[in-house]
């Protein structure tokens, strides 16, 4: 046998798997080099023990976006290298120089065993991951819930309005007909001096830029502006709006009007909707 195919001692062993997992200590390495240099056994082991570190689990990195307990990682290097120290003072190791036939030392195995508890680092790393990802996934489902939620809750709240209106005891139902600048449009109007006034309109034509839709409730004194809506795409509206003090004095008439955006104190445009109120 060759000096080139010598089988790595006791000590060797040791350096060897301290090297592979990156605590060898630095005075030790150029006699371990040289010994690499002369022993294609010992060259194959250091190989073998990479293949194993790198395959499970030292990628844990401080890069990786993972919580470990801290230190974890630190204090099992720190007890691999301290072991190594020890192995390393008991047996100090010299270039083979002779052909040996010495089997794979315990040593070596307790090196793969500390390899191994970092497998168990990883792992930890991959759950507190993982964990922090189905948080993530339970909080944005979460999120979309609580605005699903919250949609539905101003839908209900909305309908609410609309029920207190037109079951009130003084409430008026008032039919709007059409008028030439909106031709096939219809709509009504639910009345109550002490709760509001509810709208329904469909078929309103889309109206240019800088116009809007503006309601009307004309009183015998004049007519009062209830306030201006937009219309959905289909040309439909449904909304509740607020009555004033003077659009609850005697009033005779229900009009639609476009006017200018942002509404005016009097109607200047078109009337679109008009409904006249039955004397009470």
């Amino acid at each position: 046998m060759s000096a080139h195919t010598h089988a790595p001692s006791l000590a060797i062993d040791d350096a060897i798997a301290a090297m592979a997992l990156g605590a060898l200590d630095v005075a030790e390495r150029p006699a371990l080099e040289a010994q690499l240099a002369a022993c294609a056994a010992c060259r194959e082991q250091l190989v073998e023990l990479q293949r194993a570190v790198n395959g499970i689990g030292l990628s844990v990195g401080e890069n990786d976006d993972v919580e470990l307990p801290a230190g974890l990682r630190d204090r099992i290097v720190s007890s691999a290298q301290s072991t190594s120290n020890v192995a390393a003072r008991t047996l100090p190791f010299r270039p083979t120089s002779s052909p040996q036939e010495t089997p794979r030392s315990s040593s070596a195995f307790a090196w793969l065993a500390v390899a191994a508890s970092l497998v168990l680092v990883g792992a930890m790393s991959w759950y507190v991951m993982m964990s922090r990802q189905q948080a993530a996934d339970a909080t944005s489902q979460q999120i979309a819930a609580d605005a699903r939620s919250m949609t539905l809750q101003r839908q209900v709240a909305s309908l609410q309005e609309r029920v207190n209106v037109m079951t009130a005891p003084d409430v008026v139902s008032v039919a709007l007909q059409a008028q030439p600048d909106a031709p096939g449009s219809s709509a009504r109007v639910f009345i109550s001096a002490k709760r509001g006034l509810v709208l329904t309109a469909e078929h309103l034509p889309a109206l240019a830029a800088g116009r809007t839709y503006q309601l009307w409730v004309v009183t015998k004194q004049a007519p009062v502006s209830i306030g201006t809506f937009t219309v959905q795409s289909d040309g439909s509206v449904t909304g509740v709006m607020s009555l004033s003090a003077d659009a609850t004095l005697n009033p005779v008439a229900v009009a639609v009007t476009i006017e200018p955006e942002g509404g005016v104190p009097s109607p200047t445009g078109p009337k679109v909707l008009v409904g006249m109120m039955t004397p009470q």
